[in-house]
């Protein structure tokens, strides 16, 4: 019984602290989106082409 108690709390404590890394990680990045971030290697990068 107390090892059933204790996986609870360890679940639990598991679930807030997803939540709480999700929600911060969300608030820093409103502006970008994972498939915004998967492109970046993409993009044309000019800057090192010699003129």
């Amino acid at each position: 019984m107390e090892v059933l108690i204790f996986t609870l709390f360890v679940s639990l404590l598991l679930a807030v602290l997803f939540i709480i890394l999700f929600l911060r990680d969300r608030r820093g990045r409103q502006t970008s989106s994972l498939d915004q971030e998967a492109l970046l290697p993409l993009e044309d990068d000019d800057s090192d082409l010699p003129e």
